[in-house]
């Protein structure tokens, strides 16, 4: 941290400003460091042990998408849909503008570390998010029912206006 920041400990805006400037000025190359792991066969992070008192806790990820009340019971295992997928990620670490194909909501625990920036953008303001994009990648926003089916595009969030 004290390679970008003066504290120890940056505020998330700290965190935010700096890394915006890299992305927009493109001068420095940053090695960041993430992953995302399949949990499917083991724990990580969420007990599957019967021994366990928390295995079967309604908010353990690995075992949410069995209640008998969910729909996602019926699909199987699917990564990052019924089966939990771990992100291990460092400061700096991002994704892309998303849209998920399936319109579900994401449910996410974090672990350790620093606060987490989420950008998100509500249901009524979609199709001007939709034509900020189709302008500022017009080949990723095709005329579909799903245009921006991946992560592919990454802008900061004050040009959507």
């Amino acid at each position: 941290m004290s390679m970008y920041f003066k504290t120890t400990e940056p505020s998330a805006q700290e965190v935010e400003q700096e890394y915006w400037k890299h992305v927009t000025m493109r001068q420095n190359h940053i090695c960041v460091h993430s992953g995302s792991i399949d949990s499917g066969s083991w724990g990580y992070g969420f007990a599957v042990s019967k021994n366990s008192p928390f295995a079967r806790h309604p908010w353990n990820l690995k075992v949410l998408t069995n209640n008998s009340g969910s729909i996602l019971r019926s699909l199987g295992p699917i990564m990052g849909v019924t089966v939990p997928t771990l992100h291990v990620g460092m400061v700096f670490s991002a994704c892309c503008w998303y849209r998920d194909p399936h319109g579900l909501p994401w449910i996410e625990y974090l672990h350790t570390g620093g606060s987490k920036i989420w950008y998100g953008i509500p249901n009524s303001t979609s199709d001007l998010f939709h034509e900020s994009l189709k302008s500022l990648v017009p080949n990723y926003c095709k005329n579909k029912g799903l245009w921006l089916p991946s992560d592919t595009a990454m802008s900061p969030s004050g040009t959507f206006s």
